[in-house]
């Protein structure tokens, strides 16, 4: 499931008018909060949604609605290294106590890279169907008052004659072997609230109630339920709440390895709308969508270590007229890939600055290709960055934002968290840590500048 961008989405009651902005919280990978806490991370970037290729469906009869009167903050948590998740809270239930809960609360890895919303439902239990294994419950969507499966051919979102029985359906398949198909329904969506000690709800938010489901990943304790997709499909969270945010959400990661000792760890939050906190420092490019994937592409024209082009031909970093190729910014995949063509050309940059440094020596025992021991602790210190051109900006990621640092006996090693790609080049999220995000859906823009995110996300 993409390569581990987690959510906290909290749960809500039912409201009618309209707020300009709201916030999740992201739980970060090192979080006790985190249901990845203990879970070893992978890689998945989505290259292949069935359930988003197709024509651009029109726009929607109606949108989820959400109290004006509040105003959402919900957390980000981070759970592994680069690993962030939502608690969402999902469903109407009856309750027989006072004190208990009338939403059912699942993890949800944030996903840029894809669209669809998506859980496993409890018909992923009848013969023929299939469910992973997970912590917690299958959602119970029959007992749910608010669950509402999508009539087929009846709505916007129903893409045509997909259908399992008289219902609108999906499928989606990811990388790492992830896959979920079912139902396409509206529910009510939940999160806590920053005004009050409430939580807001969202009715009517499209999403997929899986009943054949499978993740490479799963356990008998592994607490992730689905997918939270913000992707540039119609049916991403934020094109259903568009009239609410204005088209825009905004993330600002910490530095995992930095802040994962401190106790409370620092609060990340997806904002949307008006609730947005511009970066201190803007930079401005432009994104495209390309044919049927959902992630956010741009133009990279170059890479360099310590502000020095590398001078690489442009053309490398292009999609292909097969649609192959292409740079997308996914804070979905836990680090960085760098189509190999350009990566040879970094790893043989990074090579020739290390060598002019007696203190260090190559390292093997590492998880990356570009890994150095250093005989001293020193922290950072000497340790190059790499910066990313892109067509009307340059993002500079320091140090600590390309290698991943350890102490082992007594000495420090230094991998690149960046690895080649025969495919395509992804911004992921270790290398966006300290850099504010802000996605305009509407404009086709992504503005980004330098942040100290875990004082001001």
């Amino acid at each position: 499931m993409a390569s581990l961008l987690l959510f906290l989405l909290s749960s809500l009651q039912a409201s009618h008018s309209c707020v300009n902005g709201f916030s999740l919280e992201l739980i970060p990978p090192f979080s006790p909060e985190s249901p990845l806490f203990k879970i070893t991370k992978r890689r998945g970037e989505q290259i292949s949604s069935h359930a988003s290729i197709g024509s651009v469906a029109p726009p929607l009869s109606s949108e989820p609605s959400i109290n004006a009167s509040h105003v959402v903050t919900p957390p980000i948590q981070q759970l592994f290294e680069s690993s962030f998740v939502v608690q969402v809270g999902l469903g109407t239930f009856d309750v027989k106590s006072p004190s208990a809960s009338s939403r059912k609360s699942y993890y949800f890895i944030l996903d840029t890279g894809s669209s669809l919303t998506w859980t496993q439902c409890e018909d992923c239990k009848l013969p023929g169907n299939s469910c992973y294994r997970q912590k917690e419950q299958v959602f119970p969507n029959y007992k749910s008052k608010s669950y509402d499966p999508l009539p087929c051919n009846k709505h916007p979102l129903c893409k045509p004659n997909k259908c399992i029985g008289n219902h609108c359906s999906y499928s989606v398949k990811y990388v790492d072997g992830a896959y979920s198909s079912g139902i396409l329904a509206k529910e009510t969506f939940s999160f806590p609230s920053t005004s009050t000690s409430q939580t807001e709800a969202v009715p009517g938010v499209v999403f997929g109630c899986g009943i054949k489901n499978t993740d490479p990943k799963e356990s008998a304790d592994y607490d992730i339920a689905g997918v939270f997709g913000l992707g540039q499909g119609d049916r991403s969270f934020v094109k259903q709440i568009q009239k609410h945010s204005d088209g825009k959400f905004s993330y600002c990661l910490t530095n995992i390895m930095q802040t994962h000792n401190q106790n409370p760890p620092p609060r990340m939050y997806l904002r949307f709308g008006a609730d947005i906190k511009p970066p201190t420092d803007p930079r401005t490019i432009n994104f495209f969508k390309n044919g049927r994937y959902e992630a956010y592409f741009v133009r990279l024209l170059d890479l360099g270590v310590n502000g020095e082009p590398l001078g690489i031909d442009p053309r490398v970093f292009q999609v292909g007229a097969d649609g192959k190729g292409g740079c997308v910014v996914d804070s979905g995949s836990s680090h960085s890939y760098v189509i190999e063509e350009a990566y040879k050309m970094l790893e043989r940059k990074m090579k020739q600055y290390f060598s002019r440094l007696p203190e260090f020596e190559r390292y093997r025992g590492g998880e990356g290709k570009v890994c150095y021991r250093r005989r001293n602790v020193e922290g950072f210190s000497k340790i190059p960055g790499v910066n990313w051109y892109f067509e009307g900006a340059r993002m500079d990621v320091s140090g600590e934002g390309t290698f991943r640092r350890e102490e082992r006996g007594g000495k420090e090693v230094f991998c690149m968290m960046i690895e080649a790609d025969q495919s395509m080049t992804t911004l992921g999220a270790f290398q966006q840590v300290n850099h504010k995000f802000v996605f305009d859906t509407l404009s086709n823009k992504l503005h980004f500048g330098p942040q100290d995110c875990a004082t001001n996300g």
